[in-house]
């Protein structure tokens, strides 16, 4: 929360902050980002559309070393939208205590209160409406590239001073996209689930081929970027075969002058700002290419998954189209549903490509920190520079000002933060309740057993396979072709590892989340939303994935061969 809000009333939801900010965040991390995305991304925003009351309501909260989310606002905001955009899926990102809130309207209702706010934004904020944020979405994420693109050093050779006005200064920037992000996310979640309503009430004999309808999209980035380990991998083929480690591989390919070490320096100069993990704590691909060269080594697939998905999206349009009939009425909703489909294709890549642009900031940030920490260590200040990630940046802004006045204690900053890794480290280890406000998340209907785990189908299929806890990114070597990942999330830059398992189980997530959509375009299956699984489940347990069928738990049977996980 900022300070001075009042909190009563609100819902704190990390099922929310799951969609974009899962996983444990260093107070760094939250001192820098939640400031700008709650300025930029709801208070600016709903100031401009009229509610300004709604834009003083808290946003964040930061508990346990996890971020929640106030659902109490979200319900606010859905509540205005007319019944029409008002789909299961969405209202599906509230908690049942915040889903209550929301007053039940027909479909028209609410129309003309909807278009008064739609008014206020054309006229008060550039490029607001669909047909133009996308567009500006793509020119924002020019200007990323080229203003924090490669690995510029110059910045980290400044004084302490100038390292923490570079740091507010990219902060600030920061700020900027995120107001051009907003509300392409918005529109990324109401485009999406408005489309699968359609198919769900005109076609619903072909509503299981919803999930391919967005697969296979050009222009996301974080599969190009798997797609680019993944022909690294071609070129290594003879080092997988030799058994070559990937530290000692990406040592040969520093000084490589072949086609393989050039790959590699283009991949890393092109992606090496994705971070592996969603905090500034986690080094980036170009600090760590031993793990890039390592998912390289280990590819699998015998063609481009790419081909495969695009053409299952032309089968699924095709299928859905067939199942909305004929005649005048068939052919009026085809009209729709293609305006729909072509709304939603456009913002599922934005909402992609979102936290890939996203980590240019977050790499810079990070490589700023490291630089002061190495400063302020040399000092005494802290014991060693990822201290840093453990204070926050007005305690960074002060420390720094200390150091013209010497004499000043440095050890309370030290153990500070000490105290705060140690809490950081116990609190990454656990999972948080999703919900604060007391009111517990109801399981779906189906989830009978109470040793079951409920969960929502992330993307179809079915498979069978060895459970593999996927906890930090030491574990991805632990990973074989085959098995069912189980993990809280799945980050953007772990993509190339997923391509080697049959299935996902994530705590997080949901329709919209990274795991969720590049589990559909690998065509593999994904349980989401799993609270516990990584509690419950046993590193070798068996699990079979069948959510074919929207599946709502995992229940724990006792096979000859070891515990078995089934979907019912």
């Amino acid at each position: 929360m900022q300070p001075g809000q009042d909190d009563r009333g609100a819902i704190w939801s990390r099922r929310l902050a799951d969609e974009f900010w899962s996983g444990p965040v260093t107070p760094l991390t939250y001192s820098l980002l939640a400031p700008p995305m709650v300025e930029r991304m709801v208070a600016r925003p709903l100031a401009t559309a009229g509610l300004d009351e709604l834009g003083r309501l808290p946003v964040f909260r930061l508990h346990a070393s996890h971020v929640y989310v106030n659902a109490a606002l979200l319900a606010e905001v859905i509540g205005r939208l007319p019944g029409l955009v008002r789909s299961a899926g969405l209202m599906a990102l509230l908690p049942p205590a915040a889903r209550a809130r929301v007053r039940p309207a027909g479909t028209l209702e609410g129309l003309p209160g909807a278009a008064l706010i739609a008014g206020r934004l054309l006229a008060g904020e550039r490029a607001w409406a669909p047909w133009q944020r996308a567009a500006a979405f793509e020119a924002a994420c020019a200007r990323v590239r080229r203003d924090l693109g490669g690995n510029d050093a110059a910045p980290l050779a400044r004084p302490p001073w100038a390292l923490v006005a570079e740091m507010r200064r990219v902060q600030d920037a920061l700020g900027d996209y995120l107001a051009i992000v907003s509300w392409g996310v918005v529109f990324a979640y109401v485009f999406y689930h408005l489309l699968v309503e359609l198919v769900r009430h005109w076609a619903p004999a072909a509503r299981d081929r919803c999930g391919d309808l967005t697969v296979g999209l050009p222009g996301v980035a974080s599969l190009e970027a798997h797609h680019d380990v993944f022909a690294l991998g071609a070129l290594l083929a003879a080092d997988a075969a030799a058994g070559a480690t990937p530290a000692a591989t990406a040592r040969r390919l520093r000084t490589d002058r072949g086609e393989a070490g050039a790959r590699l320096h283009a991949l890393l100069a092109r992606h090496g700002h994705r971070l592996t993990g969603r905090d500034l704590l986690h080094p980036g691909w170009h600090e760590a290419p031993e793990l890039v060269v390592g998912l390289a080594l280990r590819s699998t697939r015998e063609r481009h998954p790419a081909l495969a998905a695009t053409a299952r999206r032309k089968e699924a349009v095709a299928a859905i189209e067939r199942a909305l009939g004929g005649g005048p009425l068939g052919l009026a909703r085809r009209g729709v549903f293609r305006a729909a489909l072509a709304t939603a294709q456009r913002y599922y890549v934005v909402r992609e490509n979102m936290r890939y642009h996203a980590d240019f900031f977050l790499a810079r940030l990070r490589a700023l920190t490291l630089a002061l920490g190495r400063r302020l260590a040399g000092d005494g200040a802290v014991a060693e520079p990822t201290d840093l990630f453990f204070l926050t940046f007005a305690e960074l802004e002060r420390a720094v000002a200390a150091l013209d006045r010497p004499g000043e204690p440095d050890a309370p900053l030290a153990a500070r933060a000490a105290e705060r890794r140690t809490r950081y480290e116990r609190e990454a280890l656990a999972t948080p309740p999703a919900v604060l406000d007391g009111a517990a998340e109801s399981a779906p209907a189906g989830a009978a057993r109470p040793d079951a785990l409920a969960g929502e189908t992330g993307a179809p299929g079915r498979c069978r396979g060895r459970a593999r806890l996927v906890r930090v990114v030491g574990d991805f070597d632990r990973v074989a072709p085959g098995d069912v990942i189980v993990a809280a999330y799945a980050d953007p830059a772990w993509t190339p590892m997923l391509d080697l398992a049959s299935g996902l189980v994530l705590e997080a997530g949901g329709q919209l989340s990274h795991g969720a959509i590049v589990a559909r375009e690998l065509g593999i299956p994904a349980l989401v939303k799993v609270e516990g699984a990584l509690g419950s489940i046993r590193e070798g347990d068996t699990i079979e994935l069948d959510t074919t069928a929207a599946p709502s738990a995992l229940v724990p049977v006792d096979a000859a061969d070891g515990r078995t996980w089934r979907t019912p």
